[in-house]
């Protein structure tokens, strides 16, 4: 799931940022990882309705079928759509978007007028492809 460079060796995800662990002490934002957990669970809801044929272009996931493969490309994927998407973030899932901006304690959007759409616009078209994604991988994590 990821490298971990410490141990020179491959390691796995738990799926949280930090700050979303209470083994994070005075980082810990149960907030943060309540939102999160919220966001993920919808976005993890909307992609299986994919994947089981659901058409039409309501109700999409937001990120790519790969950042639905693991855990760790989930944080990295919805991390990039965090800065560089933020209002289409926010929009379409307050909750993820939340979890993100509370564990930051930031909020992108005052320093974007307008989302940079490519990634948006890609994953859309993906989906109204039609073309059936691989089924998910990731985990969504007890809100403690």
């Amino acid at each position: 799931d990821h490298f971990d460079v410490a141990r020179g060796e491959r390691g796995r995800s738990n799926g949280l940022l930090p700050g979303m662990r209470p083994a994070d002490g005075a980082c810990y934002t149960p907030a943060a990882r309540a939102a999160f957990a919220e966001g993920k669970r919808l976005e993890l809801a909307r992609y299986e309705r994919r994947c089981a044929g659901a058409a039409g272009l309501e109700e999409l996931p937001i990120g790519h079928p790969y950042v639905f493969q693991n855990d760790t490309e989930f944080i990295a994927g919805y991390l990039e759509l965090f800065f560089r998407c933020p209002h289409g973030f926010a929009a379409m899932n307050p909750a993820l978007f939340g979890g993100f901006a509370a564990v930051f304690g930031y909020d992108p959007r005052a320093g974007w007028e307008a989302d940079f759409p490519f990634y948006l616009n890609e994953n859309r078209r993906y989906y109204a492809s039609g073309v059936q994604p691989p089924r998910a991988g990731i985990t969504v994590p007890p809100t403690v």
